[in-house]
């Protein structure tokens, strides 16, 4: 595990803030991540490659303003890959993984079609929404289309088009959807709540602990934080709640 984290000089090459905060958030993934997690229990995959969502990089920068333009430059340089999440109910929120670490995913998967996408489609088609027709151009044909969509590689989009996601991510997108449900659902029924109480909930059905899902929560403004002389009387309140239904 410590083969995937970044050291001090890969960090001062960084190119912008953006990219120094992600090698950042990289680092402490594996604190978020449950250690005692079953394989089976999600289906025989555990995500060991860290996943950055923006709502976190949004939380930890001073200038918020100029991370979607930073990120945009990693994008180009190829530095970080944006890959899609089925969360319907935060449909503008993006996540990222380092380019290398999106590739070993795919490969990971033991899978050749997956090898083969990430070879032929990830080197070349920096977009995260791909058509049909780009797809038989790279030599993937209808049925293979098809078993990338079962493999959650690929997302049915309109007019034929797909968004490219996280190889066998559902249990990714159920931990996201799992952590946030318990903690806007415990802020429901207790506003103004101690932060510890927060960070402590017992999320069964996650991947990973509270604070993975509390950043993220408070990057996008569904909760927000109210400080204290002391951090112990840190309190958290709940903005608004996406799954409250329109």
């Amino acid at each position: 595990m410590t083969d995937f984290l970044s050291d001090g000089s890969e960090i001062e090459r960084a190119i912008n803030n953006t990219h120094k905060i992600i090698l950042s958030l990289k680092n402490e993934y594996y604190k978020f991540l449950k250690p005692r997690v079953k394989a089976d229990d999600y289906g025989g995959y555990r995500p060991t490659l860290p996943i950055i969502p923006e709502a976190q990089i949004l939380f930890e920068s001073t200038n918020k303003k100029s991370v979607r333009g930073e990120l945009e430059i990693l994008l180009r340089k190829k530095i970080i890959r944006q890959f899609y999440v089925d969360l319907p109910d935060f449909p503008s929120e993006r996540f990222f993984m380092l380019f290398h670490d999106y590739i070993d995913q795919f490969k990971s998967v033991g899978s050749q079609l997956a090898t083969d996408f990430a070879d032929k489609v990830l080197e070349k088609h920096l977009k995260f929404i791909i058509s049909e027709t780009e797809l038989k151009k790279f030599g993937f044909n209808d049925e293979n289309i098809r078993e990338m969509v079962q493999m959650h590689i690929l997302y049915i989009t309109e007019n034929h088009s797909y968004h490219i996601g996280l190889p066998n991510g559902t249990p990714f997108t159920m931990s996201v959807n799992s952590g946030r449900r318990e903690i806007i659902s415990y802020l429901k029924r207790c506003p103004n709540a101690k932060k510890m109480s927060v960070l402590s909930r017992n999320i069964n059905d996650s991947l990973y602990y509270g604070e993975f899902h509390f950043k993220s929560l408070l990057g996008i403004g569904v909760i927000s934080l109210q400080q204290a002389r002391s951090p112990l009387d840190d309190k958290v309140s709940l903005v608004y709640d996406p799954y409250s239904k329109k």
